[in-house]
């Protein structure tokens, strides 16, 4: 598998953001139950134990997580509220890219990081349909979208 191989050999960093760590979260909660899990872990609740499978995914992949604090005023029908900055930035890039809003907020959270906290110039993912907006994401975020694939070469 690709994404394995990525992890294992890529020495590049790795950022994730919070949204990523929600769906690992996400996705450990549904495969739990085929997991093979220590004793120790098992007598958990299932809350304090999917967080704990979380944080050895993030360590033993060696991740890092970021997030950019911040929003901005939003006039919106009528009323003014704060928005966070991550959903103004996946609004704005909508009509260029035209990926789905998970999609959009991922690459809204690597762009914002990439310009407050770390220096993001590839956007590693398995999904065929970001892959096939790299063009439209390079110009747009000047952020490369690569298959786990091609990101082990680099």
């Amino acid at each position: 598998m690709a994404a394995k191989a990525f992890l294992r050999k890529s020495h590049a960093p790795r950022i994730i953001s919070p949204l990523t760590f929600a769906e690992l979260s996400s996705v450990l909660s549904r495969v739990e139950e085929s997991l093979e899990l220590p004793s120790v872990l098992r007598t958990e609740p299932p809350q304090r134990r999917i967080r704990a499978l979380a944080e050895y995914v993030v360590r033993d992949s060696r991740l890092t997580i970021a997030s950019q604090v911040g929003s901005t005023r939003l006039r919106l029908g009528g009323r003014s509220v704060s928005v966070p900055m991550e959903y103004t930035t996946a609004a704005a890039l909508a009509p260029k890219l035209k990926l789905r809003s998970l999609d959009l907020l991922h690459l809204a959270y690597a762009s914002l990081i990439s310009q407050l906290e770390f220096s993001i110039s590839s956007f590693v993912t398995g999904d065929e349909t970001i892959l096939g907006k790299s063009d439209e994401i390079q110009k747009s975020l000047n952020i490369t979208a690569t298959h786990p694939k091609d990101a082990v070469r680099t």
